[in-house]
């Protein structure tokens, strides 16, 4: 089930993720001056299996998986109904699953009525689904509402019946803006591997900056990249591999980034990196070539999209400072250090469409 979560060590380390996520755990672990958990690497086809569902391939459907994951409830749905018409105009026969809430507002924009199956209230899906005609478009419905906890709870039902159902696409609803959604974007990646592919917001494209606690190096990088792209669609965030959830900025970092470039890190709060924070973002820019190493560990499906900045810049070679602790002088050497690998970085993704 979406509920299970399986933690293990003297060092936490979270084997699967469940509906409890990371931040809840941390902020009891810090009470108790616990460190702070961290996620596994995943299971190679050829290794032992650790827990139940770190399979390297989990309940995988035959069928190719398309996941929309856009915040706006509008633009999700807009993109998912855009994802059907490209399916339908090649000839094939897409399946959807989503809450009814979603599943109005696609239909809204296609102008076509789906068949639906509600896995809640149905008492028998399986024969629902198989009474659908081929001229039907058929959705599994999880909730009335966008809900991680519902989605993930009937996702392998969902996937197992439309896989069975003669359906040759099935569009799945990402929810990672969602508290608690690291279980349902793990068990969704997990289950559809390689064949699973990301719609994102259009054009629009996102830079996730990471480092060890969140307080320092990838805020100030956050927020330089966010002055830096100002009005061009782009978008960025930062978290930490070892974050305590809802930290502030130190007091040091938000006194250069305001000394030096007029940007307030006062709002600045502190997450963990997971599974759901990893999807969100095009680009995964670590400040340390250890720090991207870990998170290729963690999620080999991003390998190619985990860079550190530096390397992301032009710089091979050039690892980020960790200020914390340090003296004023430590913190502006890295901003000034950060601001020329952000202001490099930007004139690549500008000048080039490759990225």
């Amino acid at each position: 089930g979406n509920a299970a979560q399986t933690i293990s060590g003297s060092q936490p380390v979270i084997l699967r993720p469940g509906h409890i996520g990371a931040e809840e755990i941390n902020q009891v672990l810090a009470a108790a001056d616990y460190p702070a958990v961290r996620f596994s690497s995943d299971t190679g086809k050829d290794q032992p299996v650790r827990s139940p569902g770190m399979k390297y391939r989990h309940y995988a459907p035959e069928v190719p998986v398309r996941l929309v994951d856009i915040a706006d409830d509008d633009q999700r749905a807009e993109a998912i109904a855009g994802v059907i018409r490209r399916s339908l105009s090649n000839g094939q026969r897409p399946a959807l699953f989503c809450s009814r809430q979603s599943l109005r507002a696609v239909g809204k924009s296609l102008g076509l009525s789906f068949a639906e199956v509600n896995i809640e209230r149905d008492i028998a899906p399986e024969t629902q689904f198989g009474r659908q005609e081929r001229r039907e478009l058929p959705a599994i419905i999880y909730g009335e509402f966008p809900d991680p906890r519902l989605a993930g709870e009937r996702l392998f039902q969902a996937l197992r019946l439309m896989d069975d159902g003669g359906s040759d696409l099935i569009v799945a609803e990402g929810l990672s803006h969602l508290a608690g959604a690291s279980a349902y974007m793990d068990r969704l990646y997990r289950a559809a591997d390689s064949q699973a592919s990301v719609e994102l917001s259009g054009p629009a494209r996102h830079v996730l900056f990471v480092c060890t606690g969140n307080t320092c190096r990838s805020p100030m990088a956050e927020a330089l990249f966010r002055q830096q792209a100002a009005g061009s669609g782009w978008q960025t965030s930062s978290a930490g591999l070892a974050a305590i959830p809802g930290d502030a900025a130190t007091v040091t970092a938000r006194h250069v980034m305001r000394q030096l470039y007029q940007i307030s890190l006062d709002a600045h709060q502190s997450r963990m990196v997971d599974a759901s924070v990893i999807g969100q973002a095009d680009w995964i820019l670590t400040m340390t070539r250890p720090q991207r190493d870990r998170l290729r560990l963690l999620f080999p499906d991003r390998r190619d999209h985990i860079l550190t900045l530096a390397e992301m810049a032009g710089y091979p070679a050039g690892d980020i400072t960790d200020p914390y602790g340090a003296d004023e002088a430590g913190y502006t050497a890295t901003a000034r250090q950060l601001a020329g690998y952000i202001r490099d970085l930007w004139q690549r993704l500008s000048d080039s469409d490759q990225f």
